[in-house]
């Protein structure tokens, strides 16, 4: 068996409506950063879930426009976000 790395058009194709439009936006943040977050809306807040404390406080302090515009394109009702830790 051979296997051909992705093109970051295929990549995206399996992904969330917000992990789409970021991926779409910035394939390297993404990739770097949000590749392993998982996000929901919860009323007009957009809740990231981010694996570990380190990655939350680093999406959080570095990407907060990015986050906002990631979920009002797939929430448009969402207002705000949050980011906080996936439980053990």
């Amino acid at each position: 068996v051979v296997c051909f790395p992705q093109t970051d058009a295929e990549k995206g194709r399996g992904l969330a409506l917000w992990a789409r439009a970021l991926n779409e936006a910035e394939p390297t943040v993404f990739g770097n950063w949000f590749s392993e977050v998982v996000a929901r809306q919860q009323g007009n807040e957009a809740v990231f879930t981010a694996p570990s404390p380190f990655i939350a406080q680093q999406i959080e302090t570095r990407f907060p426009r990015q986050m906002l515009e990631a979920a009002r394109y797939a929430w448009p009702t969402a207002q705000t976000v949050r980011v906080e830790v996936q439980a053990p």
